[in-house]
């Protein structure tokens, strides 16, 4: 399974905000592959097999990051956490805000950032993936 539009736009602000050089890891975002991908009501998540062109760290960092915010099809304001294990991305998640579930479809949407929301070295999620 292969990383969706928006699972490869959010790599690419990920990169911009955190100052990574972007040019190798966009030109190798076809060789990513999706381990798993769920959605709940409110959300989603999406699990990466390891790949170079996930590296955003040293062996060992394992923490979460959430500075990027967004909008769906125009008014689902949503936000975005990464986790890191290792050094790597190994999973997003997407989450609404207010808006009481995530949107069947997306047509459209708008990435930015948002408050820093960067959590423990050793959070529960970055364990489990």
């Amino acid at each position: 399974m292969r990383p969706t539009d928006l699972e490869r736009d959010l790599r690419l602000q990920f990169f911009q905000i955190r100052g990574i050089d972007s040019e190798y890891l966009m030109k190798s975002f076809d060789k990513i592959e999706v381990a798993a991908r769920s959605f709940t009501e409110a959300g989603f998540f999406v699990d990466f097999r390891k790949h170079d062109s996930l590296k955003v760290g040293e062996s060992g960092e394992k923490y979460g990051w959430g500075e990027i915010g967004g909008r769906l099809n125009g008014q689902v304001h949503v936000g975005f956490e990464f986790y890191i294990n290792e050094g790597y991305i190994t999973m997003i998640e997407g989450f609404t805000y207010e808006w009481p579930t995530w949107p069947d479809e997306i047509h459209s949407y708008e990435l930015f950032k948002e408050e820093i929301r960067y959590f423990a070295d050793q959070c529960a999620k970055c364990s489990a993936a």
